[in-house]
């Protein structure tokens, strides 16, 4: 054995292999505690609930079953961006890409066709008054976004040799998807077309930013 083998043999280190299931439940919880933590601030800052003022009034079924459905959209996502399939190194890019259009058509869908006022529920006068209260929502929403799409790429960083905007672009409707659920809990502009789309908007608007930053931080 020459020198130089030698040398690099004994320069070897233990390979720090990933823990995909480990990685989630962690993401998943921080990514939690972090919208706890914005709308406990929020309520600390300016006073009062955070929780929308007609929650109490609307049907159950409204409030468990679409809240329901945002937070089944954020874990889904989630773990088919980070968890391979059974047998598997990797997740799959393309079952990621195509839960992550599904997601987000579904998604919107049910904002639009579902979306319920009641007492104490916001319903914007006129075209212009949607377009304004609509923004914040669609901020608020990719705020909450970026812990799930920036923990993602982390856990994931220099492990996708192809595949990876698709990746990032299902971590970042995840994301998303977390942002509508606490949007759910928080809006009280109630109308079908600002549920739909301001709340909706931020799963493809924080998917797109993960498809352009995952190759930097994805691809080895």
């Amino acid at each position: 054995m020459s020198p130089a083998l030698a040398g690099a043999l004994a320069d070897l280190q233990p390979v720090h292999t990933r823990h995909p299931a480990r990685a989630l439940a962690t993401l998943a919880g921080a990514s939690l505690a972090y919208v706890a933590l914005l709308m406990v601030g929020r309520a600390a800052w300016l006073g009062g609930s955070t929780l929308r003022p007609d929650l109490p009034h609307l049907p159950v079924w409204y409030v468990a079953g679409v809240g329901g459905a945002w937070a089944v959209g954020f874990a889904a996502l989630l773990g088919i961006a980070i968890l391979p399939r059974r047998g598997q190194v990797m997740p799959n890019a393309h079952r990621a890409l195509v839960a992550a259009l599904a997601g987000m058509l579904a998604l919107t869908a049910i904002g639009l066709a579902l979306a319920q006022t009641a007492e104490g529920s916001k319903v914007p006068r006129d075209t212009a008054e949607l377009v304004r209260v609509s923004w914040p929502c669609v901020a608020a929403g990719l705020l909450v976004a970026l812990v799930p799409l920036a923990g993602g790429l982390i856990a994931l960083r220099r492990a996708v040799p192809m595949g990876a905007r698709a990746l990032g672009a299902t971590l970042g409707a995840a994301g998303g998807a977390l942002g509508g659920f606490a949007l759910h809990l928080h809006c009280a502009w109630a109308t079908p077309l600002h549920v739909g789309f301001a709340h909706g908007l931020p799963i493809a608007l924080a998917a797109l930013i993960g498809a352009l930053l995952a190759p930097a931080v994805l691809e080895p």
